[in-house]
């Protein structure tokens, strides 16, 4: 009797064991995954309306310069690995593609990103005067986003002004293009 106990016993300890067995399976998925390069700029919106220097309030004053901060320049960067290990890092130039009235000139400042930014978004180089030749605006960009909600990303402040009093003259509403450029720094 206690044989059949003992056989009985194991039997039932047997057929848990493969009942917990049998209960446990696994399935594998295998894919491929990749990360491409990426430099991609938006800008949320034109300067608001003309710059236009104002009239000083008493004679013998300078005009006002106008100042205009209503757009914001929006990025996405992935950047390649630099050979020696670390990131590469990128710079965002600036230029403006047509002329800028004699005697006139036009300052950008690109504050560094904020809102919803996340990653090396880059520093700003401060206030920069535009000309015809690309100047940096934002240093270190590496792998980031500066978001796309109000006030997400750099934003730009524009400021026209006298800048050579013996060659300004009057001029006729001139359209201006400033021109971004996202390019591998360093």
């Amino acid at each position: 009797m206690r044989a059949r106990a003992l056989v009985l016993g194991i039997l039932v300890l047997a057929l848990l064991a493969s009942m917990a067995l049998a209960d446990t399976d696994v399935a594998n998925s295998s894919f491929n995954v990749t990360v491409n390069e990426l430099a991609l700029l938006a800008i949320t919106a034109d300067v608001a309306g003309p710059l236009t220097l104002d009239d000083p309030v008493t004679g013998g004053d300078a005009p006002t310069p106008a100042t205009d901060s209503s757009a914001y320049l929006r990025y996405t960067s992935i950047v390649p690995p630099k050979v020696g290990g670390g990131a590469t890092t990128r710079t965002i130039q600036a230029r403006v593609t047509t002329a800028v009235p004699q005697g006139a000139a036009l300052d950008l400042t690109a504050a560094a990103p904020g809102g919803g930014a996340q990653g090396t978004v880059g520093a700003s180089v401060g206030k920069i005067t535009l000309g015809s030749t690309a100047t940096d605006v934002l240093t270190g960009v590496g792998s980031c986003y500066t978001g796309t909600a109000a006030g997400d990303g750099s934003q730009l402040t524009y400021t026209f002004y006298v800048d050579d009093w013996l060659t300004i003259q009057v001029a006729d509403t001139t359209a201006v293009t400033v021109e971004f450029t996202l390019s591998e720094g360093t």
